[in-house]
């Protein structure tokens, strides 16, 4: 049995999959943004994950992230936003993306759960109308460090528009406006007073 489970231990170590969470697990505590997607069943748009730490703390992160009225000047791409009604823990909004030339803005009405913990909160939205076939995601914040000055943040969204999106605007949107959202994250919380 002992030689058994060497081999499974290696067969796991040697996975694609186990390396490559490893690796974005690094390059995450390196200061990196790190995006991967994942394959959505029955649909050619990917699931995007992004991750990166922030330096500031878990509050500070939160008052943007929980805020959609300011996403047009806290966000990237953001082209428009309303938070339409806020009820306990439950918030509708409405957000128009910026799309560029020659395809039209995106919006979406969204129903999202906010959910605050000492150590954690996590904002969880599905859609109720729009430009999409399917707009669903989640910012999830982790406080990091014994003083809290530093926050894990996990952005997962699979926005599927009613139009077809070129596979090369896809990739654009992978590997310049995710990384372009976490780096403005960064900026708003760097520069405002918590």
């Amino acid at each position: 049995m002992k030689g058994w489970k060497q081999v499974t231990l290696g067969i796991v170590l040697m996975w694609p999959g186990f390396v490559a969470a490893e690796s974005a697990s690094e390059r995450v505590k390196r200061g990196d943004i790190v995006v991967q997607t994942a394959n959505v069943a029955g649909s050619s748009t990917p699931k995007v994950i992004a991750s990166a730490i922030v330096d500031a703390p878990m509050e500070k992160v939160w008052a943007v992230i929980s805020n959609c009225s300011d996403y047009p000047k806290n966000m990237v791409r953001v082209a428009d936003a309303q938070e339409l009604s806020r009820n306990g823990n439950k918030v509708r909004c409405k957000v128009t993306i910026d799309m560029p030339a020659p395809l039209s803005d995106l919006s979406a009405t969204t129903d999202a759960v906010h959910t605050v913990g000492k150590k954690r909160c996590e904002r969880k939205w599905t859609l109720v109308e729009g430009d999409y076939k399917h707009n669903e995601g989640s910012w999830k914040l982790e406080r990091l460090g014994e003083d809290g000055q530093k926050t894990l943040v996990v952005y997962e969204v699979f926005a599927e528009p009613n139009i077809a999106i070129p596979q090369a605007l896809q990739k654009l949107a992978q590997e310049k406006s995710v990384p372009d959202l976490f780096k403005k994250l960064r900026e708003v919380t760097a520069n405002t007073a918590q």
